[in-house]
C-alpha cells in the first residue's frame, strides 16, 4: 500500500514537472535563446522569434522612435554590435516598409553549422496583406541570409542580410545561401529533394588524363524519382572564378563531350553552369527540365560586392593580371577583356618586345579585331599568333594589367 502511494506522488510530481518544463518550452523566448546541447534547435528559435518582431519595426517612423523599437524588439536578439549598427543607420535594419503587405515571420529553408559557436541560416520572408491575412494564402517573399553565434551563453544573430523580393510566378524557390543562388520550380516539384557530389576536371598529359580540379555539383531532383524510375535532375555545378576562367583558357575539360558547361548565373565569388549532354539518356522528365531552363530560373542573390575588375577579367577566360605565360613559337592564342572596364576596343591592347626578337601579330582567321570567336556581350576577344624567340610583354590602356610571354 505504501509503495502504490508512493509511484503516485511520484507521478504526479513528473506530471507537474513535465507540464512545467513543456510550458517552459512552448513559451515565446524574449531573450537570446540559451542552450546547453542542441545548438541548432535554439538557433532555429531564435531566427523563428526574430522573424515573428519583423512587422513590429517601422522604419518609416520618426528616427527616434525607430531606435527605440530597435532596441526594444531586436535589442535581446541580436549581438551590441549588430544593434548600434542598425540604430546609426535604420535603412540597414530589417523591419516593416509600408503598412501593407508586412513581414509575418522567417521560413528557415537550410541551417549550418560553420562551428561549434556559429551558425549560417538561410531563409525566406514571408511579406502579407491583410487579404492573406484574413482568407489565408501567401504573398511575396524574399530571402534573408543571417549568422548567428553563441556569446556568453547565449545565442544571438550577428549580421542579417536580406535580398530583393523573389520573382512573381514561381511556385517554389530552391535558395542556397552557401554558394549564393536561389533557383525557382514550378508546383509540380514540391517536395523536391537535393543531390549533392562533385564534378572533377581533367589535364590532359603524356600520361593520359590527369584530374586537376573539382567543385560542388548540386542536384535538384524530382519528388517521382525512384530507383526504378528515375527522371531527369537539375544538375548545377559551382565553379569559383578562377576554376571558370581556367575552363574557358582550356587548362581542364569537365566530361568527355567536347563542349564547356554552359553559365547559368554568376556573382562575386561563383559562376553556375549547367554540364555539357546532361541529359544524354533522355530520361524522364528531359523535357520539362529543358522548359524550366529556358525561364532562366537561376538567379544569383546580391551580396552588397559587385563582381571586382579580376573576377570580371576572369569571367571572361581573360589570361589573369601578372602571369608569366611560356609559349613555342607559332603559338596561337585568344586576349579577352572585360569590355566595361577596357572599354576602347581598337585601342586596348600594347606589346612590347623586351628580349630577342619574340613579337605578337594579330591574326584576322579568327574574326575581326576584338570580335574573335570568344568574344560575347560583355567580353572583347583578340586572336594573336607569338613569333621569334624571347619575351614579350603585354600590357592594357589606362591600367596595371601587364602579361610576359617567354617565346621559345
Amino acid at each position: 500500500m505504501k509503495k502504490k502511494i508512493f509511484w503516485a506522488i511520484a507521478l504526479i510530481v513528473l506530471l507537474t514537472l513535465g507540464g512545467g518544463l513543456y510550458l517552459s518550452i512552448g513559451r515565446k523566448k524574449i531573450s537570446g535563446v540559451q542552450t546547453q546541447t542542441d545548438g541548432s534547435a535554439a538557433v532555429q528559435e531564435l531566427v523563428e522569434n526574430f522573424g515573428d518582431r519583423l512587422k513590429d519595426v517601422s522604419l518609416l517612423a520618426p528616427k527616434d522612435l525607430v531606435d527605440q523599437e530597435i532596441e526594444a524588439d531586436y535589442g535581446s536578439l541580436v549581438t551590441p554590435d549588430l544593434l548600434k549598427e542598425w540604430k546609426a543607420d535604420p535603412s540597414r535594419a530589417p523591419g516593416r516598409l509600408t503598412s501593407s503587405p508586412w513581414p509575418e515571420k522567417i521560413e528557415i529553408q537550410n541551417l549550418q553549422a560553420i562551428d561549434e559557436s556559429s551558425y549560417r541560416v538561410g531563409g525566406l520572408v514571408d511579406e502579407i496583406s491583410s487579404q492573406e491575412k484574413t482568407a489565408g494564402g501567401a504573398g511575396q517573399q524574399y530571402p534573408v541570409s543571417l549568422k548567428v553565434e553563441r556569446m556568453g551563453g547565449r545565442w544571438l544573430i550577428s549580421s542579417f542580410q536580406g535580398y530583393s523580393p523573389l520573382p512573381a510566378g514561381g511556385a517554389l524557390e530552391y535558395l542556397n545561401i552557401r554558394y549564393g543562388f536561389s533557383f525557382s520550380l514550378p508546383e509540380s516539384w514540391k517536395g523536391y529533394s537535393i543531390v549533392t557530389g562533385t564534378w572533377e576536371g581533367d589535364a590532359a598529359s603524356e600520361q593520359g588524363d590527369t584530374p586537376v580540379e573539382h567543385g560542388p555539383l548540386i542536384s535538384i531532383r524530382h519528388p517521382a524519382w525512384t530507383k526504378d524510375r528515375p527522371r531527369q535532375d537539375i544538375p548545377i555545378m559551382v565553379f569559383t572564378l578562377a576554376q571558370w576562367d581556367s575552363l574557358l583558357r582550356d587548362k581542364f575539360h569537365v566530361g568527355a563531350a567536347p563542349i564547356n558547361p554552359s553559365r547559368l548565373g554568376v556573382n562575386a565569388d561563383y559562376v553556375f553552369a549547367l554540364p555539357a549532354r546532361y541529359n544524354f539518356a533522355f530520361p524522364t522528365g528531359f523535357e520539362e527540365v529543358e522548359k524550366i531552363l529556358e525561364g532562366n530560373p537561376l538567379r544569383p542573390l546580391p551580396s552588397g560586392r559587385p563582381v571586382s575588375q579580376k573576377g570580371k577579367l576572369l569571367l571572361c577566360g581573360g589570361i589573369p593580371d601578372g602571369s608569366v605565360e611560356n609559349l613555342t613559337e607559332t603559338t596561337r592564342l585568344f586576349v579577352n577583356l572585360p569590355k566595361d572596364v577596357y572599354p576602347d576596343k581598337d585601342h586596348n591592347l600594347s606589346f612590347k618586345t623586351v628580349t630577342g626578337d619574340a613579337r605578337a601579330n594579330w591574326i584576322s582567321n579568327a574574326g575581326s579585331y576584338g570580335e574573335a570567336f570568344e568574344a560575347s556581350p560583355d567580353c572583347w576577344s583578340y586572336y594573336y599568333e607569338f613569333d621569334g624567340k624571347g619575351e614579350v610583354d603585354l600590357s592594357a590602356k589606362n591600367s596595371d594589367y601587364k602579361i610576359r610571354f617567354m617565346v621559345k
